[in-house]
């Protein structure tokens, strides 16, 4: 992830998939994805303004959803979903 973090440091805005939840690490290592509190200790790491998450996995219920927003920002403030999702 530090290689990561080196190319994206500075970005305005990164959009990241956070496929999973921080309790379902295990799973994304398994699968190649991310966390949502991997994806914001690498835009913390990165010194990017804004971070975007999106391909989240159908698994969560929309309540489990914005619990993964709030992993996220409780890393990395300036964490939203998409401007175009309307979670219920």
């Amino acid at each position: 992830m530090s290689k990561l973090a080196t190319v994206l440091h500075g970005v305005g805005t990164v959009v990241c998939e956070s496929q999973y939840q921080h309790a379902d690490a295990e799973m994304a290592t398994r699968n190649y994805h991310m966390t949502a509190t991997q994806v914001a200790t690498l835009a913390q790491r990165a010194a990017i303004s804004r971070l975007v998450l999106f391909h989240l996995s159908d698994r969560y219920q929309p309540e489990e959803s914005r619990q993964m927003l709030a992993e996220a920002q409780a890393i990395f403030r300036a964490t939203t979903f998409p401007e175009h999702w309307r979670l219920p």
